[in-house]
């Protein structure tokens, strides 16, 4: 049997001022970073996160081979993360039309760059610190994530709802060298990251930041001393308790809009990643390293799933009565890692939390961790993936999905199949 090899980096992104103001209303950064996990047992797995909002093509192929580039391996072993922050611009492809003069294209491929060095970076030091590890698994509860979905006079639209479903569990894998030393933390939480989305300053501009997750692991890192990679979990539902721009449902069921100062933002934002890191702290702390049984399981499988035609974003809006444009199919693709009695199961698209909480308590393995905004040189699918009751409902995942109904159950029929897999 193999000996589990593990190592890991962080690299604080360098953002000068040829990235900014953004074709965005960013003007400066706050806090950035690209981290990297390497793991190695048998097969190897390269996980790189970006605390970005998403990945578009032309970024995902610079991110893909500067980290092929730094770590030596094939695109089927990385897979590329982003972290769902909404504290920073979109690094769009070249020919977006968000960028409509040069200055913005230039700026763009500038921050696209400055990432791109990020990840060669984190890859690096990943490489480096390779060692001999051991393995554990802790979990512990977090309350500051809540559901998106409010039910108003006119029907669901998004706000915060504490009656409805969140899956609140933080899921923490503690990596330690055989003198049971750190070597890295990897922690999964389902929320968006989007408290100062929407936090301007008296100029109408914002400040780039990993947000809440970026704060949990700054807090981790310094609690421990190494590398804490954060991967979000089934966020498409999901909102931190409190953000920037915020809806209230009233007495008569009409929203109105609340609003915070980017300075009360930010102490928010770093408020709720403390409590996050402190709920990952007590995971790690449950956490028993060991050598792991079996050695790492890399598998994929794609489903073809029924699609849907979305309209754009500006004309969706609270209803009860949606007409879901239905036809042809869209593929959906669920990478999967599995190393003892731990399994990874990863896709694109941003999912409900009904459908984490449906995969674990199915999945026939002892510990399964639903990791969204993942990609690698499989993934080309788009955004969304809701629960069927989300499209009874008209609720604004299902609306504003590729994904037409039914496809959550081909995902979970093929993620686990894809444990069994692993599992054997």
């Amino acid at each position: 049997m193999s000996q589990l090899i593990a190592g890991a980096g962080t690299a604080d992104v360098q953002l000068g001022a040829d990235c900014f103001p953004t074709a965005e209303p960013f003007s400066g950064k706050h806090d950035n970073h690209v981290r990297a996990l390497y793991l190695e047992c048998g097969e190897a797995l390269l996980i790189v996160t970006i605390e970005i909002t998403s990945i578009m093509s032309e970024a995902m192929a610079s991110f893909l081979g500067a980290a092929k580039a730094a770590s030596g391996l094939d695109e089927e072993h990385i897979w590329i993360c982003a972290t769902h922050t909404f504290g920073g611009p979109h690094i769009w492809d070249n020919d977006a039309p968000r960028l409509q003069t040069d200055d913005h294209r230039a700026k763009n491929a500038a921050m696209r760059r400055s990432f791109t060095a990020g990840v060669t970076e984190a890859v690096t030091q990943a490489m480096a610190s390779r060692q001999a590890a051991r393995l554990g698994y802790g979990s512990a509860d977090c309350t500051i994530n809540v559901s998106r979905d409010v039910e108003t006079a006119e029907g669901w639209w998004l706000g915060h709802n504490e009656d409805e479903l969140s899956d609140r569990t933080v899921a923490v894998l503690k990596f330690t060298d055989l003198a049971d030393h750190p070597i890295a933390l990897f922690f999964n939480y389902g929320m968006q990251s989007s408290v100062t989305k929407f936090a301007f300053d008296e100029n109408g501009m914002c400040q780039m930041t990993g947000d809440v997750a970026g704060a949990a692991c700054l807090y981790l890192e310094e609690e421990f001393g190494v590398p804490a990679v954060f991967c979000v979990g089934a966020c498409g539902d999901q909102a931190p308790v409190f953000e920037a721009k915020s809806t209230v449902v009233g007495k008569d069921g009409v929203q109105r809009t609340v609003t915070l100062p980017q300075s009360t933002a930010f102490l928010l934002m770093e408020q709720l990643g403390r409590r996050l890191g402190e709920a990952a702290t007590r995971a790690a702390n449950r956490a028993v390293c060991a050598v792991p049984e079996g050695e790492l399981k890399l598998e994929a499988v794609t489903a073809n799933c029924p699609a849907q035609t979305i309209r754009p974003i500006q004309e969706l809006h609270p209803t009860h009565d949606y007409d879901y444009r239905e036809g042809g199919t869209v593929p959906l693709t669920v990478v999967g890692a599995g190393i003892g009695d731990v399994v990874l199961v990863g896709a694109l698209p941003e999912m409900t939390s009904r459908i984490a909480l449906c995969l674990k308590e199915a999945s026939p393995a002892k510990h399964t961790i639903l990791l969204n905004m993942v990609s690698n040189i499989k993934n080309t699918e788009k955004k969304y993936l809701a629960d069927s009751a989300a499209y009874d409902c008209f609720k604004y995942e299902a609306m504003n999905s590729f994904y037409a109904r039914g496809s959550a159950d081909l995902f979970l029929g093929s993620a686990l199949a894809l444990i069994v897999r692993l599992q054997e």
